[in-house]
């Protein structure tokens, strides 16, 4: 009995590893990948949050916040002026009116997205990203 217990206490545990976080409770997410990592991205009143689904053994926090910023800014429409956490669940500070309407439309889909790196004729900007997304129906 009490190693039943201890496995249904350890699945509701693991289940809960990709769950909102209670500010962001209740928003729908949107499924972005960026360069191969699966995020669940929430947008809510300035504030964007991108919980790492995909499995990878010891990331480092510098390259998932990158991704992470990535999958937020093309979800919000914003820029990500700032982010916390961990590997696993990254808040990012949007640079935005908070009332800013979702530029994704809503649904159940999938956001498969590569980063594309193009130089600029701008001399103060040296490099611009741009996204090629495929949108993917659940």
């Amino acid at each position: 009995m009490l190693r039943f217990l201890g496995y249904t206490v350890l699945c509701l545990f693991l289940a809960a590893c990709h769950a909102a976080s209670p500010y962001f409770a209740g928003v729908p997410p949107k499924r972005m990948t960026i360069e191969g990592v699966v995020f669940d991205i929430r947008v809510r009143n300035g504030l964007a949050e991108a919980n790492r689904i995909s499995l990878r053994f010891a990331p480092r926090f510098q390259n998932v916040a990158v991704q992470a910023a990535r999958a937020m800014r093309i979800v919000s429409g914003c820029e990500v002026v700032e982010v916390r956490g961990d590997p696993a669940q990254i808040i990012g500070v949007l640079a935005c009116d908070p009332d800013q309407p979702n530029p994704l439309p809503a649904g159940t889909e999938v956001y498969d997205c590569v980063v594309i790196d193009r130089a600029t004729g701008d001399p103060d900007v040296v490099l611009m990203e741009d996204y090629d997304c495929n949108i993917d129906p659940i």
